[in-house]
C-alpha cells in the first residue's frame, strides 16, 4: 500500500513537471513605455490597436500586452462577436504579427485564431 501511494505521488509530480505551460502563466505588462522590439512600438502604442487578417478584415482589438519570464511574448486580442458566438479575448503570439499603418496584421487563419487559448484577466 505504501509503495502504491508513493508511485501515485511520483506519477502526479512528473505529470505536473511535463504539463505544457498555460496562457495563465502570462502576465500583463504594466509599464506602458516598454518597447516591443519585433513591432518597434511601445506597449502604450500597441494597446487598443486593431488586429486585422492578411485581407484587412478586422479580427479584434488589443486588450493587453503580455509577458512571460520577463519577455514580451503575446498580446491579448478581444475578438469581435462577428463570426463567433460571444466576444472573447485570446492570447496571440507576437511572432504572428506585423505592423501595417495603424493596424496589427496577423498571418493566422480564422481556424488558428479560434483555437488560441483564452485570456480571462
Amino acid at each position: 500500500m505504501k509503495f502504491t501511494l508513493s508511485a501515485i505521488a511520483l506519477a502526479c509530480s512528473l505529470a505536473a513537471l511535463t504539463a505544457p505551460a498555460s496562457a495563465q502563466t502570462l502576465s500583463e505588462v504594466e509599464d506602458e513605455s516598454v518597447m516591443i522590439p519585433s513591432l518597434n512600438l511601445s506597449v502604450d502604442a500597441v494597446e487598443d490597436m486593431d488586429v486585422v487578417d492578411a485581407n484587412g478584415t478586422e479580427i479584434g482589438e488589443v486588450d493587453d500586452v503580455l509577458m512571460e519570464g520577463g519577455e514580451i511574448t503575446s498580446i491579448a486580442v478581444e475578438i469581435d462577436g462577428s463570426g463567433v458566438i460571444v466576444d472573447k479575448s485570446v492570447v496571440m503570439p507576437i511572432a504572428n504579427l506585423s505592423v501595417s499603418g495603424e493596424n496589427l496584421v496577423t498571418n493566422m487563419t480564422k481556424d488558428q485564431i479560434d483555437a488560441l487559448p483564452e485570456w480571462d484577466h
